[in-house]
C-alpha cells in the first residue's frame, strides 16, 4: 500500500545525507561505529527529479535517524554520482552502538512524494570500533499518466542488494578509516523490501 501526499523538495546536485567526514577515526571513549551503505536509484526521474530517504530507528530508545539522496534538478549541472554505470552515493553516519531497524522510505519530486504503508523492519547491528556495510538500498522508479496525460510519479521499487563488491572500493577512497580489520557485513534484508502482511490485514480489517 503507497499513500501519496503533497511535499515540496529541493533541488541542487545529488547530494547525500552523510556525517562522517575523510579524515574520520573511530573514537576511543564513545561507544560508538559507523553505518556504511549505498543509495541508487534508476528509472523515471532518478537522475533528474526523485530524492529518496530512508528511515530507520534505535530499537532501544526509538530515535529516528535517516539517510538519502537528493539528485540535480537544474540542467547542465551533470553528475557526481559515485559510481560509473549506476547512479547514486555512499553514505557513512556515525551511531551509538546498538541494534537498528529500517521502518519506512520516502519517494518525492517538487510535486509528490510517495511512501509505504506497512513494511517489514529491516534490522542490523552496530558495533563499537567498526563500520558496518548493509548494503546497496536500490530504487526502481516508475511513472504513470495522471488526468492531463503527463508522465508523473507513480510507482516505487526498493530493494536490499549485496553490491560491496563494487562499493567497497569507493567506500576505502572516501573513508580511508574502513579496513578489513573493522569492516563488517550486515545486509539489512536480501531482496525486494517487504510488505508486512498480518499488519496490512489488521488495518483492512478495521
Amino acid at each position: 500500500m503507497v499513500m501519496l501526499i503533497p511535499v515540496w523538495a529541493l533541488s541542487g546536485c545529488i547530494m547525500a545525507v552523510n556525517n562522517v567526514n575523510k579524515g574520520y577515526q573511530f573514537p576511543v571513549e564513545k561507544n560508538e561505529g559507523v553505518l556504511l551503505a549505498s543509495i541508487t536509484q534508476a528509472g523515471f526521474g532518478a537522475r533528474t527529479a526523485i530524492s529518496s530517504t530512508y528511515y530507520f530507528r534505535n530499537i532501544e530508545t526509538g530515535k529516528k535517524h535517516r539517510i538519502s539522496i537528493s539528485p540535480s534538478l537544474l540542467p547542465g549541472l551533470g553528475s557526481n554520482s559515485d559510481f560509473s554505470s549506476d547512479y547514486g552515493k555512499v553514505v557513512a553516519v556515525n551511531l551509538p552502538a546498538g541494534d537498528y531497524e529500517f521502518n519506512s522510505w520516502r519517494a518525492s519530486n517538487n510535486q509528490v512524494a510517495l511512501t509505504p504503508g506497512y513494511l517489514l523492519p529491516a534490522g542490523f547491528t552496530i558495533e563499537k570500533g567498526k563500520a558496518t556495510y548493509v548494503g546497496n538500498i536500490y530504487a526502481q522508479i516508475r511513472s504513470m499518466k495522471n488526468l492531463f496525460g503527463i508522465s508523473v510519479l507513480g510507482d516505487v521499487e526498493v530493494s536490499f542488494l549485496d553490491k560491496l563488491q563494487r562499493d567497497l572500493p569507493v567506500i576505502t577512497s572516501l573513508y580511508p578509516f574502513v579496513n578489513n580489520q573493522n569492516l563488517t557485513v550486515k545486509i539489512a534484508h536480501e531482496g525486494a523490501w517487504p510488505i508486512d502482511i498480518e499488519r496490512l490485514k489488521a488495518n483492512q480489517a478495521q
